[in-house]
Parts: structure tokens; sequence; C-alpha cells
């Protein structure tokens, strides 16, 4: 079958077409903003302070800690305002062991990690580190799904929860944009859904990583927006002929 070259090129430099964006079809996700993923006395964070590379993760936990909770607290308001749902998305296994959990089942492997012990650990017996962090605020009426592997829609109920409500547009953010929140982005386009990365709500380990990452969604997957023109522009009535 001949291919038109000059639709093909134009197709990666304009981009695709999102159809059109309702909010009562609109979702919020925000992903793995838990203890162990996204604080920098937990998880991650603490086994960076044990091998003393704390400087690996200053800037995406600055990042977290002034631009993401601000700007996502933001939106979980707007969007519970304005009655979509707000759905938190935790990384969390369900044996001890972490057997369960894809692709990083060889945490399981503790006998050969054991200096990554603390990844599981913390000295507040009432703080669950595989949680969603307090400051966020979730309530009542929120949605909560675990999912085992970077992409939500493998390993979850996301998909099938999405579509009993009728969503249709998802706007994602959370850490690592480079990892769970992108996987889980492609893993919505490749199943017929709008997708939105709302930049400054999403953190990874290096700015460059985060640039990058958001050049190529938008270049190819789905729209990139900021918080502010996320809820400026609502009901976003003019982003059906928006140009990915």
């Amino acid at each position: 079958m001949p291919i038109n070259m000059e639709k093909f090129k134009s197709w990666f430099t304009e981009g695709p077409y999102i159809t059109k964006v309702e909010p009562e079809r609109s979702a919020l996700l925000v992903i793995d903003m838990t203890y162990i993923s996204a604080h920098r006395d937990y998880g991650v964070g603490a086994i960076l302070k044990t091998k003393g590379a704390e400087a690996t993760g200053q800037y995406f936990y600055d990042r977290i800690e002034n631009e993401l909770i601000p700007n996502q607290s933001q939106l979980i308001d707007f969007f519970r305002g304005h009655e979509m749902p707000v759905i938190f998305m935790t990384f969390s296994p369900t044996r001890k062991d972490a057997r369960d959990l894809y692709p990083l089942g060889y945490i399981a492997d503790l006998e050969s990690r054991k200096h990554d012990t603390d990844l599981f650990s913390t000295e507040d017996s009432d703080l669950d580190i595989m949680g969603v962090r307090d400051d966020l605020d979730m309530q009542e009426g929120d949605m909560l799904i675990n999912k085992l592997s970077s992409g939500a829609f493998y390993t979850s109920n996301l998909d099938a929860t999405l579509r009993f409500m009728g969503i249709k547009t998802l706007f994602f953010t959370g850490v690592c944009t480079n990892m769970c929140v992108e996987s889980t982005a492609r893993e919505a386009v490749d199943r017929g859904y709008n997708a939105v990365i709302i930049e400054d709500a999403c953190a990874t380990y290096k700015q460059e990583w985060q640039e990058a990452t958001c050049e190529i969604f938008e270049m190819i997957f789905g729209a990139v927006f900021s918080t502010e023109e996320v809820i400026s522009e609502y009901p976003w009535d003019t982003w059906s002929a928006y140009e990915l």
C-alpha cells in the first residue's frame, strides 16, 4: 500500500487530532504520589540518603515540594468542584517480598539487595509508606486504584473503571514523568482515550528527562498543558481542534 509521505511527515510535525473533550467525560489521574515514590524521607529518598547520594534526588524532590504538591492540590480541588473524578494511583505489591510487583520483582531478592531494605521500611509505625501523601488530602469520593507495573492499564482495573464511568479524556499528573506517568498515558492513547499530561504537575529526576518526555509525548501521543492552562481554558470546548 503506497504511503503519502507528505501526510506522513506532517503527522509528526503537526500531530494527530484529539476528539472532543467533554468535562463530564474527563478525569484527573494522580499517579504514584506516595511516600515511597514521592517523599524525600522515605522509600527511594531514604535509600539515597543511606548511600550519601541525596544530590541525585534534589531536583526531583524540590520540584515535588515546590511545584507538584501546590499544583496538584489546585487541580484536585478544581476537578472535585466540577464533579469530575479524581483517581489516585498507587504502585504497591500485595506480597511482602514484592514478587508480584512487575517490573520490579527483583526487589524480592533482598539477599543481594540488603542495602535497599529501607525501600519498604519506616520508623513511623502509623505511616502507610505505600499510601498517598497526606498533604494531597485524598477525600471520600476520590478513587484509589493500585497497579503492579509502571503502566496502570496492564495490571489494574483502571480501564474497566473508566469505561464503566464513560470517561474519554484523562489528565495526567504525578511521578515519574518518564516512567509511570508516560507509560500509563501512552497505554491510554493506545486504548482510545484522549491523554493530557499536565507538565508542571509531574516530575522526574532530571530536567532534561522531563523536557524530552513532554516533547515526544506532545509530538506523537497527546497534549501537554500547564496547570494554569487546564484551569483557565475550562470547559475545553476549543480543544477538539487542537493539533497534538
